[in-house]
């Protein structure tokens, strides 16, 4: 009986050791409430920093990753610049800035109830960008043509009005406004080119010249436009003032537009083959023809996208003005030839092409935007309108001319088709170019 017992006692001491030695190994995974420990966040990270945003300007979620345990929620310290936010359940960053701010750090704590982990920011906040349009052309002052170039609505004269003169084009790099165009030294018209209102030399002023438009590229001022040479117009183009002439002088040629690509300069004008104006383009002072001669025929503008250039114009067939679009030398009509249209300009966003110029809508001649060879007109057709430059910012399309309003041309320029007379209208005054500066 003894050993019996003695044997159930020994029995129920192991027992009782086992459940002892269990409790104490089930205790090293607890929190000490009798609930399972939670891990840590660790290796909180944002995959962008640091981030520079601009005032008005909707910002892409930014999303951070962490290990360890699930996070519960987020703070960051300091407050984050106006207008921004940081998610306190998911820690996402989102907003849209309202106000400058300098680069600073922001710590973002993700915490829960086994502890924490933390990510810096650096952000900083840029002004608003600042979008100037400008555009060349002229106003007449009762007596003489007045050049002019307009800021945001603003005109200032780059003339006295002592002679005719005329802007034909406006490009901005920086602080510094270029203006190319013309004015009579009594007798006979003189390129001109205007930095910051001030005229630079172009010419001797001997003989007659037209500067009619400029491009910057880099720290380089490039200008074309036509001089004689005592007996025909010569095409130019000026390089920081130095000309180089494209033609050989037997034959008047004009230079109508200039732009440089990947190092590359291409001029667009015309050349008379000894009976009509040839359309022609220019690449590094190399001309190709884009139109066969037998009719009269002239390209206004060049663009150039990757491999692809673009040219607008126009040709005479069967006594109408045709608007014409080449690419690489393959011409395409705008317009269908039972009435007069001219293409003037030509641009171009991503993988869309923009013309703009004139045909005939409502029995009038009515500003034209082409996209893609598809016309818009900007007016109604109730009046004659004219369109003479065209360029995109952003989502937006510019265009520049006139409209013709009672017995005067009105400068206009239209923003998604929504026309801005610069002018009341009681002088004669038209818009040869628009140049928008986003900065």
């Amino acid at each position: 009986m003894r050993r019996i017992l003695h044997s159930f006692l020994m029995c129920v001491l192991s027992v009782t050791s086992l459940v002892i030695l269990l409790a104490c190994s089930s205790g090293s995974t607890s929190n000490g409430n009798g609930m399972p420990a939670v891990a840590a966040p660790t290796n909180l990270v944002y995959s962008t920093s640091p981030l520079t945003y601009r005032v008005g300007s909707a910002i892409t979620p930014i999303t951070p990753s962490a290990s360890g345990g699930a996070v519960v929620s987020y703070t960051v310290s300091p407050t984050l610049p106006a207008g921004l936010g940081l998610n306190t359940g998911t820690g996402i960053l989102a907003g849209t800035p309202s106000a400058p701010a300098a680069t600073a750090a922001y710590t973002v704590t993700a915490t829960n109830t086994g502890g924490s982990a933390t990510a810096i920011l650096t952000v900083t906040v840029l002004p608003a960008l600042v979008t100037d349009v400008y555009a060349a052309g002229y106003e007449f002052n009762g007596t003489k043509n007045v050049a002019k170039v307009w800021k945001n609505g603003v005109a200032t004269s780059l003339t006295d009005g002592t002679q005719g003169a005329s802007a034909s084009s406006v490009a901005v790099s920086g602080i510094d406004v270029y203006v190319a165009g013309s004015e009579s030294n009594g007798f006979r018209s003189i390129a001109k080119l205007w930095k910051n209102g001030v005229a630079l030399p172009m010419t001797t002023g001997l003989d007659g010249s037209v500067a009619r438009s400029v491009v910057i590229s880099g720290t380089d001022v490039y200008v074309a436009g036509e001089e004689s040479n005592g007996t025909v117009q010569v095409a130019k183009v000026w390089k920081n003032g130095v000309p180089a002439s494209l033609t050989n002088g037997i034959n008047t040629a004009g230079a109508n537009s200039v732009i440089v690509s990947a190092g590359d300069v291409y001029v667009a004008g015309y050349e008379f083959n000894g009976t009509n104006s040839v359309a022609t383009v220019w690449k590094n002072g190399a001309a190709t023809r884009l139109a066969d001669g037998t009719h009269n025929s002239s390209a206004m503008s060049v663009a150039v996208s990757g491999s692809d250039v673009y040219v607008a114009g126009w040709e005479i067939v069967g006594g109408k003005f045709v608007a014409k679009a080449w690419k690489n030398g393959i011409a395409t009509s705008l317009t269908d030839g039972l009435a007069d249209g001219m293409a003037f300009s030509v641009t171009v966003s991503g993988s869309d092409v923009y013309f703009t110029g004139n045909s005939l809508h409502g029995g009038k001649d009515t500003a034209t935007v082409w996209k893609n060879n598809v016309a818009s007109y900007l007016t109604d057709g109730t009046q004659y309108t004219y369109a003479y430059s065209v360029v995109i910012s952003g989502a937006d399309i510019f265009a520049a001319g006139s409209i013709f309003v009672g017995t005067k041309d009105v400068p206009t320029i239209w923003k998604n088709g929504v026309a801005t007379m610069l002018t009341d209208g009681t002088r004669e005054a038209e818009l040869k170019s628009v140049f928008v500066n986003v900065h």
